[in-house]
């Protein structure tokens, strides 16, 4: 009788699931190999809910952020002013919203992991921040093993822990590595306003954005969210910290065996 439920439970829920509609959870009991099925199904279930909700997120998210430069610029068609420094300043302004929102949608899962040493990538984005005039101080461990990591998924991380430092923290730039307790760390830091403790937790998540200076009122409020999907995928995490003096300490972790 047991089989019969769940089978006609399945049927139902796999009907459901075929229609693009939510099944909701099936009991996760009764024999074993029945019970292992049931939580694939609803762990099955529970990722394309939550990519389906990521994309209506992100679609909802582009069509608000880039919704003010267009006006502007049909505004200023209409009125017949339009300066090409200033229309091209919208349209890189549009082009940086759909380049964050493509980011933070791309899967780095797939790119193959390499032997890689952080050092090295952190002091070459170094100095291409350092070419455009935004100078970073270094200060690298030297015992950092090379890892198997993600090289773009990793550079794309950092570096966007470094433009959101330039941007909004505009002084005392640093970048910090660091090899300890199986674990290597990756620290950006600056000397800019910082963030509230309690909006530390909330700005991780996507289309965030925080309420004092160092908000991105122009931007996406996805990249801290891109940078933290980023360090989950090499099977780290990011940190964020705003000591007592000031600024942001935006911190990549990664375990060693990665």
């Amino acid at each position: 009788r047991s089989d019969a439920q769940f089978y006609r439970r399945g049927e139902k829920s796999d009907r459901l699931l075929g229609s693009g509609r939510a099944p909701g959870r099936l009991p996760e009991d009764g024999p074993s190999e029945l019970a292992a099925v049931t939580r694939q199904f609803n762990r099955m279930a529970e990722n394309l809910e939550r990519n389906e909700s990521m994309r209506t997120l992100m679609l909802a998210g582009i069509s608000h952020d880039i919704r003010t430069p267009l006006t502007k610029l049909r505004l200023l068609l209409a009125m017949k002013q339009l300066d090409e420094h200033i229309a091209g300043g919208y349209i890189q302004q549009i082009d940086t919203i759909l380049g964050q929102f493509l980011d933070f949608g791309r899967t780095e899962g797939d790119e193959a992991p390499s032997v890689l040493d952080v050092n090295i990538l952190v002091q070459q984005l170094a100095a291409e921040f350092g070419e455009r005039g935004d100078t970073f101080a270094l200060n690298l461990d030297s015992a950092l093993p090379a890892m198997r990591l993600r090289p773009l998924a990793l550079q794309r991380a950092i570096a966007n822990l470094m433009e959101n430092a330039v941007r909004y923290g505009r002084i005392g730039l640093a970048v910090d590595t660091q090899v300890g307790d199986g674990c290597v760390s990756i620290r950006v830091r600056d000397a800019g306003p910082g963030i509230p403790p309690d909006q530390v937790e909330y700005l991780m998540r996507p289309f965030t954005r925080a309420d004092d200076a160092r908000s991105n009122n122009g931007g996406t409020g996805l990249g801290l969210a891109i940078v933290d999907r980023l360090a989950r995928i090499h099977g780290g995490d990011l940190r964020l910290e705003s000591p007592p003096e000031g600024g942001l300490h935006a911190t990549i972790v990664l375990p060693v065996q990665a």
